[in-house]
């Protein structure tokens, strides 16, 4: 993959008007960002997936209506994110993730019914929440959380036996659980983390050897527990 990447670059060091060979380092980039991150050196990571991100704002400056350089855009800054999120550095990762939503919207304005740009929505949503909380804002994690739930209730509703749009609707429910908690409303928390639990358990039922959905069913067990055990002390401190 390196050498294909040297190749890229010479092409477009020749070239630096073609968009296509533009275009085809940053997917070279990002595949390889994808690869150093899953080994788990981000620092490699975030280079490469910066160096994507700018070669493909600088292919969006010459035709700011091209769908598939705004589609790549939108995916850019979220891997940025992503690496920001795992260093601990929630104030970048909002950043990235706050670019990424805001294009992600506007591909979605141009076809509200294409399913993948929908979960790409989604996804963003999500990420956003998960840094609010992070960053001790619980009510705007629910915010973004509760908007990412109804797209994943929408999409399932054209397919309800879609695997993974079943695992993310379990994800979210997690997510908005846990932001639900921290913002002090226990009992909808508890109804998140309920629905999370039946549906990891839906998804284990699928496929016992699923280890992600035997994970995602303990997990909500366990913060069902917690919020239960929370409720009783909230009624008992009311009662005192």
């Amino acid at each position: 993959m390196r050498k294909g990447i040297e190749d890229a670059r010479r092409r477009v060091a020749k070239a630096p008007g073609d968009a296509s060979a533009g275009r085809a380092l940053a997917i070279l980039l990002s595949r390889l960002g994808a690869l150093q991150e899953e080994h788990g050196t981000l620092d490699a990571a975030r280079e490469v997936y910066e160096e994507a991100l700018e070669l493909v704002r600088q292919l969006l400056a010459r035709d700011p209506d091209r769908v598939d350089w705004l589609r790549d855009l939108s995916v850019s800054p979220n891997n940025v994110g992503r690496i920001h999120e795992a260093r601990g550095d929630p104030p970048r990762a909002l950043a990235a993730f706050d670019e990424s939503l805001a294009l992600r919207r506007r591909l979605l304005a141009r076809d509200p019914d294409r399913v993948d740009w929908l979960r790409d929505l989604s996804g963003s949503l999500d990420n956003v929440g998960r840094i609010h909380r992070d960053q001790g804002d619980p009510t705007r994690a629910v915010q973004a959380h509760e908007e990412s739930l109804s797209i994943c209730r929408q999409l399932l509703a054209r397919d309800p036996e879609r695997t993974q749009w079943i695992r993310d609707l379990a994800l979210t429910l997690g997510w908005m659980g846990d932001a639900a908690r921290d913002a002090g409303n226990l009992s909808g928390a508890l109804e998140a983390h309920e629905e999370a639990e039946s549906t990891w358990r839906r998804l284990a039922a699928r496929d016992p050897k699923d280890a992600a959905a035997s994970a995602g069913q303990v997990a909500a067990r366990t913060a069902i527990e917690d919020l239960r055990s929370r409720q009783k002390r909230r009624g008992s401190s009311r009662r005192s």
